[in-house]
């Protein structure tokens, strides 16, 4: 939703802490749909479709941000 309202030439900040892909599936498991258990991919992959441009990344293990802008017009 905070994507859909960027307007263009807006930036999206967004940070998190991120799980490794097996202990999200385990998360998803255990929790359901009652607690989110983003990844590093799957963060990068909604930022990619959503064509915003990269101005900073900062991943470790547990911890991802980013600050992106949205250059579509």
């Amino acid at each position: 939703e905070m994507i859909r309202v960027l307007k263009p030439g807006g930036y999206f900040i967004y940070a998190d802490l991120v799980y490794p892909g097996w202990m999200a599936g385990i998360g998803k498991t255990v929790a359901g749909n009652r607690a989110g258990f983003p990844t590093t991919e799957a963060l990068d992959l909604l930022l990619a479709r959503r064509r915003l441009t990269n101005i900073h990344r900062s991943v470790s293990l547990v911890h991802y941000e980013t600050i992106c802008q949205n250059l579509i017009m």
